[in-house]
């Protein structure tokens, strides 16, 4: 929520992130998983999935949480 990216436990920035992807895992071809803070602006986490395809990326996952269901016990 406070803008910070992170691949794995590094953090990179909005400029990087695109020579790290592309480093990291789009010569490997495996897949990536995106999460997101759910305060994050929807236009960030687009911006961020459009530098993952242009790093080559094509698998890409999205993380989500479960909904909490306040009536389980």
């Amino acid at each position: 929520k406070d803008g910070r990216i992170f691949l794995d436990e590094y953090q990179v920035s909005m400029d990087e992130l695109e020579d790290h992807l592309k480093r990291l895992v789009a010569g490997q071809k495996k897949q990536l998983f995106l999460r997101a803070d759910k305060e994050v602006p929807y236009g960030t986490v687009v911006q961020v999935m459009g530098e993952i395809k242009a790093a080559g990326i094509d698998k890409l996952g999205i993380v989500a949480e479960e909904p909490r269901d306040r009536n389980r016990k």
